[in-house]
């Protein structure tokens, strides 16, 4: 499938003294599709993704995502939901966060990354039950081991789970309720 370009824009950034760029890129494949890319000269860093979405018109999946820059750190806030009028796609749901820090030769590193991801109605009872089976427990730590490595970050659950997601959602509050207003009238969607 060919990516159209819609535009972007550069903003000069620097962090712990040495200079950055972030490109602000919009493609339109056959969805919508929003993304920063972090430069450092000619090279690019990293690619965070700020919008997507894809879906019809009963069903809609969504990512949202934003950036924080503090010090020597950019911090990258995501948050996934979806929802359905039938109730059968209501997942995924999830939350993640990713400190990167750059060090006085303007390397950019992984300090350290959360990240609570529940992919379908299964995960999320084994998440939320309070005794589960041998097999049970082992299909939760590989699906645990799996969200891990995909996602380069360590899967939090209660306590944890609670802090980063008021977290995320705080620092996405506006742009979560932009795009889930009519949710609730139009859609079943996950709500924990």
């Amino acid at each position: 499938m060919v990516s159209v370009f819609m535009g972007f824009a550069q903003t000069p950034q620097t962090i712990n003294g040495i200079p950055f760029e972030l490109v602000y890129n919009n493609h339109n494949d056959s969805i919508q599709r929003n993304v920063i890319e972090l430069y450092r000269g000619q090279d690019k860093i990293l690619t965070h993704t700020t919008y997507h979405a894809e879906g019809d018109c009963s069903s809609e999946n969504l990512e949202l995502g934003t950036y924080d820059i503090k010090d020597n750190q950019i911090i990258f806030y995501s948050y996934w939901a979806s929802g359905d009028r039938m109730g059968k796609n209501t997942f995924p749901f999830g939350l993640r966060k990713q400190i990167y820090t750059v060090d006085k030769r303007g390397v950019v590193s992984l300090a350290q990354a959360q990240i609570y991801m529940v992919t379908g109605k299964q995960v999320q009872e084994l998440l939320t039950q309070q005794s589960l089976s041998a097999d049970e427990q082992k299909h939760l730590k590989d699906y645990i081991r799996r969200i891990e490595k995909d996602y380069s970050a360590t899967f939090v659950t209660g306590k944890e789970r609670k802090i980063l997601e008021q977290d995320v959602r705080f620092t996405l509050k506006e742009a979560i309720e932009e795009n889930t207003k009519d949710w609730e009238e139009v859609f079943r969607f996950y709500h924990n």
